[in-house]
């Protein structure tokens, strides 16, 4: 029989034990597949601490809670529960219990998202290296904001355990991008999983 090579499998394998045994170091594309494969929490992967068991699911068509600029300002800092919000938003995909819809309040995502339309946040969805997700920035370069800052940005993290240190990309000119270092200048609040252009249904009707 021919030599077809290592399998998926035992290629997978061999790539995490030299991971685990401090020969080679994993790519966050591969820890996704390992946490995946496992069933587990990446946190859990990398740090040995339990994650927290999947919110229920909504099925389609239920509706969600619609949060004002406020509202993402206090759920940021633990002071809401989206559970108790009046829920006025329809949901056409599958999302968790802990989902919400919000207005997005800049350009910065421009021509492909804009102020006005309307983007549902699961904070139950891991925001992903290269996903789009909401943040509340709190400080920038040290400097507390007057008012916090309400950003849909691109995610990229500079460390593979993808902790508080990232920066938000945005996609048009004039709308620099921030780099978070402090673990107190910035909250993830959730990604992206669905949109709703103003004038346009595309994924969610209000």
């Amino acid at each position: 029989a021919l030599n077809q090579g290592p399998s998926p499998q035992s290629s997978f394998v061999h790539e995490t034990s030299a991971w685990e045994a401090g020969r080679a170091e994993i790519l966050a594309s591969k820890l996704a597949d390992t946490a995946r494969a496992l069933g587990a929490d990446v946190n859990w992967i990398l740090y040995g601490h339990k994650g927290t068991a999947p919110p229920a699911k909504l099925p389609e068509g239920t509706l969600i809670p619609k949060l004002e600029p406020d509202d993402v300002r206090a759920l940021a800092k633990g002071r809401l529960a989206v559970s108790k919000l009046e829920r006025r938003f329809v949901i056409h995909a599958a999302v968790s219990n802990k989902a919400f819809a919000v207005a997005v309040l800049d350009d910065g995502l421009a021509p492909g998202i804009r102020r006005g339309d309307f983007v549902t946040i699961d904070p139950a969805v891991t925001v992903e290296p290269g996903m789009l997700g909401l943040a509340v920035v709190f400080a920038d370069k040290g400097s507390s904001l007057q008012a916090p800052a309400i950003l849909i940005r691109e995610f990229w993290f500079k460390t593979l355990a993808r902790d508080h240190r990232f920066e938000l990309v945005a996609q048009r000119s004039g709308y620099p991008n921030i780099e978070v270092g402090n673990r107190t200048d910035a909250v993830i609040v959730g990604a992206v999983v669905g949109l709703q252009k103003v004038g346009v249904l595309t994924a969610d009707q209000s």
